[in-house]
């Protein structure tokens, strides 16, 4: 073979024969069409998979820095119970107003022990005890420890309760619950109710019904000690 025609082979890449030689077929055209599309979709998917899952971790990641955040709010928040009260943190946010229009903020309270009583004006249980209220009260109220508020939840008229008041020798707050704000509060079921709380209007206890005298004298003492 002459050299002439050897490098005509190396220009023309043509055999003897004149024919191209045959060249290796690429990726895309060994896989027919209908895989390529496949192929292409599974890629975006791959794409999309990972896209969402690096969404994910970003929304956890602003979760869990929420969380931490709100824990530190209410860490730093002040408890009415952890001894730096003032008048505005008495735990019972309302203000009464007496049968006689003297409107009170129980907040006014705070550093006092609170008896809420909760009766009627006709009710039967709540005359049994009532007079021992009264005599308690008269001799305690002196210590300056203890105030006592009753609320009327019978609907009893306004004039009503200031004869009641009279004719037991109530001295002190007597105002009408119309709205049942007080009673809904401290979810009171019957009458009469005491409620008895501390100095920051946390309740410590409660006693349902009427009492004998014994025990009325003894829930004034351990009141306001």
């Amino acid at each position: 073979m002459s050299k002439n025609r050897i490098k005509r082979k190396k220009i023309t890449g043509q055999t003897d024969n004149g024919e191209k030689p045959l060249q290796k077929p690429t990726r895309q055209e060994k896989e027919p069409p209908q895989q390529r599309s496949s192929l292409r979709k599974t890629k975006l998917r791959r794409h999309q998979s990972g896209s969402f899952k690096h969404s994910n971790l970003v929304l956890g990641i602003g979760v869990i820095i929420m969380v931490v955040a709100v824990g530190f709010i209410l860490i730093g928040t002040p408890n009415p119970e952890n001894g730096n009260n003032d008048q505005g943190q008495y735990i019972i946010p309302y203000s009464v107003t007496t049968i006689h229009s003297e409107t009170i903020n129980l907040s006014s309270n705070y550093g006092k022990a609170v008896i809420y009583y909760f009766t009627g004006a006709s009710c039967i249980p709540c005359k049994t005890q009532l007079p021992y209220i009264v005599d308690a009260y008269d001799y305690y109220k002196l210590t300056g420890k203890i105030e006592i508020f009753s609320f009327d939840i019978q609907g009893t008229s306004n004039s009503s309760l200031i004869i009641w008041e009279s004719d037991n020798h109530i001295t002190w707050k007597v105002c009408q619950d119309a709205g049942l704000i007080l009673a809904t509060y401290f979810s009171i079921m019957y009458m009469p109710t005491l409620i008895i709380c501390n100095e920051t209007g946390h309740e410590v206890n409660r006693y349902v019904g009427a009492n004998d005298n014994q025990t009325i004298w003894n829930i004034f003492q351990s009141a306001i000690s």
